[in-house]
């Protein structure tokens, strides 16, 4: 793991925490962008809303069809079967 992977942050007031240049250099990550922040098994993870979207698709939607494509074909095979 390259060193821009670990760094040492610390908690100030108001719960801010500054993100290292290299952190922010190797994530690309500019002034004012958003981040999506959760905690997963004790660790406090921070995505890109894109990020977030992508892994939730693969997760929720078979074989990369839209959400609006599954529920046409769901409504189909409904429709079929009547």
């Amino acid at each position: 793991m390259s060193s821009a992977e670990h760094k040492e942050v610390r908690v100030q007031g108001q719960g801010r925490v500054v993100i290292p240049a290299e952190l922010r250099q190797a994530m690309n990550l500019h002034e004012g962008e958003r981040l999506i922040a959760r905690v997963d098994d004790g660790r406090l993870i921070l995505e890109r809303r894109a990020d977030v979207r992508r892994r939730l698709m693969a997760l929720f939607v078979a074989d990369g069809a839209s959400p609006v494509d599954e529920l046409i074909r769901e409504r189909r095979e409904a429709a079929a079967s009547e």
